[in-house]
């Protein structure tokens, strides 16, 4: 994953330059958003395939972390959703994190926390298997980030018991360019080092 990306891209798929990008003057940018930088490869045709890992740091609100990082390109509702997050539950447990959470958000549900019963029928349908696969890890709503909206469809926040922020996020973002299908999601790696050291 590049560590800089152009400027050009952030404008193209999030509609405006997000307000901490840190830029030169030469139209380039420190790493902002991982996935911008695959969808543009994906438009340059520089991806060799449909399942992408990476590891970068990405720098936000004049602060630089490290993110690792799952994008399935070109899978329907649910399966993409059901590839990236259990990879991404693959690598939280393998550090022996299992006291976890997944909260999953489709439009309409942010900021409050239903029942599964309290899904509208489509949704239940659409997100039925990777609930169950889940079980009592899932928790549908929560509050999630000004930060996720380019995700156009399902959101998701991935949680641990004494974290107190997430550890973890990603969601649905079709339609980015034209006939695009792509799923996300990235662990933060500070946060992770954090909660693997406690006692």
């Amino acid at each position: 994953m590049p560590p800089t990306e152009r400027v050009q891209t952030y404008l193209e798929l999030l509609g405006t330059i997000p307000p901490d990008l840190m830029t030169s003057s030469h139209g380039l940018a420190l790493q902002y958003d991982p996935t911008c930088s695959v969808i543009r490869m994906l438009m340059d045709n520089a991806l060799p395939g449909k399942r992408v890992f990476y590891f970068a740091p990405v720098s936000r609100n004049g602060r630089t972390s490290w993110q690792i990082g799952f994008e399935v390109l070109g899978e329907e509702m649910p399966y993409g959703e059901i590839e990236a997050i259990m990879m991404m539950l693959a690598v939280i447990e393998s550090l022996g994190l299992s006291e976890y959470r997944v909260s999953l958000a489709p439009p309409g549900y942010e900021g409050r926390i239903v029942e599964r019963t309290e899904l509208d029928a489509s949704w239940l349908d659409s997100l039925g298997p990777l609930i169950s696969l889940l079980g009592e890890k899932a928790i549908i709503g929560g509050v999630f980030p000004v930060s996720m909206e380019y995700y156009r469809r399902v959101r998701f926040l991935i949680y641990t018991r004494g974290a107190g922020i997430p550890i973890g996020a990603g969601g649905r973002y079709d339609g980015a360019i034209p006939g695009l299908l792509g799923t996300g999601g990235y662990l933060d790696l500070e946060i992770l080092g954090r909660m693997i050291c406690l006692p």
